[in-house]
């Protein structure tokens, strides 16, 4: 999603960066990432669990 909102905003509505376009791209990134942290953190909980 936020290679989504970078396209749009340099390719589509042809102007540069501003801070909003940055702050949103940075949020989106981030709650992707944090996302991704929670489940390897479920996943590994479901490893542990399965082997005892």
């Amino acid at each position: 999603m936020a290679a989504v909102i970078w396209v749009w905003a340099t390719q589509i509505v042809a102007t540069t960066m501003t801070p909003g376009h940055i702050s949103l791209i940075v949020s989106m990134s981030g709650g992707a990432l944090l996302a991704n942290l929670v489940s390897v953190i479920l996943m590994i909980s479901e490893i542990v669990q399965i082997r005892r």
